[in-house]
Parts: structure tokens; sequence; C-alpha cells
């Protein structure tokens, strides 16, 4: 694949994109949904990557489409109500591929074959009912999804799926957050949907408590964040090859930025500044920022999207003030993040429907760049 050409937008000083580039890109973005439609059979295979496409929609002011509403139908479609209450997930709906959780343990446990960091509990064959890691997972994307609007049917999904993840067999009481600790981006997903709730008012708790329940266990999962930060560096993913660190480090990263209020407390700010610093080294950004982009494997297309995903969180903090000393990156990231879009939409050789890694990478850049 060719490299990120040395485009005119691309200015030598550490001003950003032109608006008129960041405006072009997301109505790119904007028509190629609309071309694909947000309830594109191929892309809404799985209830993940419904999750991306109902923040997608938000982000490009799409929720009054006729296809928004299919989009929720078809994710009220993996439910059938029960005669004695509540509902039965169809798991036809839910998994990428088939035996997605046991391969994320096998995954984890080759990891700790050639690497002794994790001990003890943390190790993936001590590991106490597996079935809960992807359970969290799901239950964590489906609160966000439940609350794109308001009817009866998601405001049933959102009740469930938010007192099973408030219940003490779904948290580590323990070291904080959700099971399990090994893997910090299963929290910061779950987060990143309790933001939507906390921050942008989508949903109207339907009590003081549950607000507090939920606000209570918000900060002590952005604590637990904290404590797995490895060596001030990043968060690794637990997860061996299943998720990268830079994926892993972007959504934890992610999961601060999106919080109400996190930057009043300043033990947030120092961890996560160190974070950033290291990140920010010449030699560490050649790691997360590629000269190339490259979707020619499921390899390559999956380190792509954990560099997209890195890369959009990264130029949302350089908009905050502590962090515009390293704002002189802001161009090379927002071009990098620009030619990914220019490579979806105009090469004929990519094939866009894999399930939600593109739908993900859409959303990531037009989070990223949309003024």
């Amino acid at each position: 694949m060719k490299d990120i050409e040395k485009r005119a937008f691309i200015p030598t000083d550490n001003t950003d994109l032109d608006s008129s580039i960041k405006k072009e890109t997301i109505n790119k973005i904007k028509s190629f949904v609309k071309e694909h439609t947000l309830c594109d059979p191929e892309w809404t295979e799985a209830i993940s990557s419904q999750n991306f496409l109902i923040d997608l929609a938000f982000a490009l002011d799409m929720t009054h489409d006729v296809a928004f509403e299919d989009l929720l139908n078809t994710f009220l479609s993996s439910f059938s109500p029960q005669f004695s209450g509540g509902f039965k997930l169809n798991k036809r709906n839910i998994l990428i591929i088939p035996d997605e959780n046991q391969k994320l343990l096998d995954c984890m446990i080759k990891e700790d074959e050639t690497d002794s960091y994790y001990k003890g509990q943390l190790r993936a064959r001590n590991i106490k009912n597996p079935d809960k890691i992807y359970q969290n997972y799901l239950y964590g994307i489906m609160i966000n999804i439940a609350t794109a609007a308001n009817s009866n049917a998601l405001n049933n999904v959102f009740e469930y799926c938010i007192k099973e993840l408030l219940d003490e067999n779904s948290l580590d009481s323990q070291r904080g957050g959700w099971i399990h600790y090994r893997l910090p981006w299963i929290t910061a997903r779950i987060l990143l949907g309790l933001h939507n709730i906390l921050k942008n008012n989508r949903v109207i708790l339907p009590n003081r408590k549950l607000y507090r329940d939920i606000t209570t266990q918000d900060k002590v999962a952005l604590d637990s964040l904290i404590e797995r930060i490895y060596d001030n560096k990043y968060w690794r993913s637990g997860a061996g090859d299943w998720v990268s660190k830079w994926e892993s480090t972007g959504l934890c990263l992610e999961a601060f930025i999106t919080s109400p209020n996190w930057l009043e407390n300043k033990n947030y700010v120092d961890n996560v500044s160190k974070v950033i610093d290291y990140l920010f080294q010449e030699e560490i950004m050649k790691e997360w920022l590629p000269n190339s982009i490259d979707f020619s494997s499921e390899n390559s297309t999956n380190a792509l999207l954990a560099q997209t995903v890195l890369s959009s969180v990264l130029y949302r903090y350089l908009k905050i003030d502590i962090w515009r000393k390293y704002a002189v990156h802001k161009n090379k990231i927002g071009a990098f993040l620009v030619k990914c879009i220019d490579e979806i939409c105009d090469c004929s050789n990519i094939h866009p429907r894999q399930y939600c890694t593109i739908p993900q990478i859409l959303l990531y850049v037009a989070t990223a760049i949309k003024e």
C-alpha cells in the first residue's frame, strides 16, 4: 500500500488541519454511510458493530434518518420477550466469530506461556467463570445502544443490562472495575457507555439511587484504570494478540476524556500525562502512527484499527490546554486519520464490510475531526 502522501493541506507549523479539509472528510464519511446505510446487513451482523454505528449516527447528526430507526429495530430483533419476564438474547446476533469468548481466553493463555507478568488469579488458567468477561463487554455496549432513543423496548433492555453490570458478580470488588481486571479495555468500553448516560443526557434515569450507583462505580472503575497503567507508559491489553496495547491504551484514555469533570482530579491528570508523555516520544510514535495505510489482510487491518483508535483519542487530547505542547504533532495525526477515510471511500480494492472494523474507523475519525 502506498505511503501517506504529503498533501498541500498539511502545514509545517503546529496549526490544525484546515477546516475545509475537516468538513470535506466529514461529508465523505456521511456520504459513504448513506450509501451503505446505517443498517447495512453485513455491518450490523454483530451487536458490537451496531454500537459503533449508533455512536456514528450521533457524530454525523443522522439520528433522524429512517435508517437510524431501522438500526435500533435490528438491535431489538436480537431479543425475545419471555412470559416470565425479561428477555432472551439470540446468541447468533452477538458473536463476530464462533466461540469468540473461548478464543479470547486462548489468546490470554498463549500470552501467559511467554510472559510472566500476570500472576495468581490474573493468570488465564486461573480465571473462574470466564464467560462473565464477554457478558460484561456485551452489556456495556448494549446500555449504550439502549439509551440512543426513548422507547419501552429499549428501556427494558437498558434496565436489565445496567442491573447486571452493577451486580456484585460482574464487578471486581477488590480491585475495581468490571471482570476481568486483567483486561482494562473491558472496563473502558463499559465506561464509555456510562459516560454517554452521565454526560450527554441520552436517557433520563428512573431514580436517584441508580444515578448514585452509576457514578459510584464510574469513580471506582476510573481509579482502577489508573492503577492498571503499565510502568507509567500504557495499558496492557491482557489479551495477547486479541487486542493490542495501543487499542487498549486508546480506549482507556478515551474513558477519561469522556468522563464528566475528570480534569478536576489531579491524580487522573498527572497519571494520564505520564502516559501521553511516553506516547509522544519520537521512537514510540513510530509504533502507533504509521506511515502507510494497509487494508490488505485481516492482521494489517486490525493493526490499523488499533492505531486509528489511539490516534483519534490523542488528537482529541491535543485540543486540551494541558497537552498543547504536543500540538506540533496534530497535523501528522490528522493527516493519517483523513488518509484512512480517503482509502476507505476512494479505493475500489477495499472491501468495507468487515463487521465492526470499518464502522469503528469511520466513528473514530469523525469523532476526532468533527468541529
